[in-house]
């Protein structure tokens, strides 16, 4: 007779709960201003489909793409940094997602930072000579 192994309920109730947890701590919390990578999984002339992580993917219209940048300029398979504009709550939960926003968050190069001078203020001293 060949060896069976029967779960016990305990092990059983352990291993769903493990598997809930690895499930959810997968899938990403999305906030609206949080800015990520995604992935083009497909495009049309006018909008891009993000796989950013989350439950769905999300929607970058052309309106919301760089200045000199294009649908056309962009492949299924890039990657694409992306800002959460806009979860749309009251119907089916769709993102809707930004890349120039997210790169007018992004802080700017190390090299091209603007250079503060030190100054000295004095108060307002009327001037002898002039008088």
């Amino acid at each position: 007779m060949p060896d069976t192994h029967v779960l016990d309920p305990e092990e059983t109730e352990d291993q769903f709960a493990l598997e809930q947890r690895l499930y959810e701590e997968s899938l990403r919390t999305l906030d609206e201003g949080q800015v990520l990578t995604g992935l083009i999984v497909a495009k049309t002339n006018d909008e891009l489909l993000v796989d950013i992580g989350g439950k769905s993917e999300g929607i970058v219209t052309s309106r919301e793409l760089s200045p000199g940048m294009t649908i056309n300029d962009l492949k299924v398979g890039d990657t694409l940094e992306v800002l959460v504009h806009r979860i749309d709550g009251d119907g089916d939960g769709t993102l809707y997602l930004s890349e120039k926003r997210a790169r007018a968050k992004r802080p700017a190069p190390q090299g091209r930072q603007p250079k503060i001078a030190p100054m000295v203020v004095f108060p307002n001293v009327e001037n002898p000579a002039s008088r």
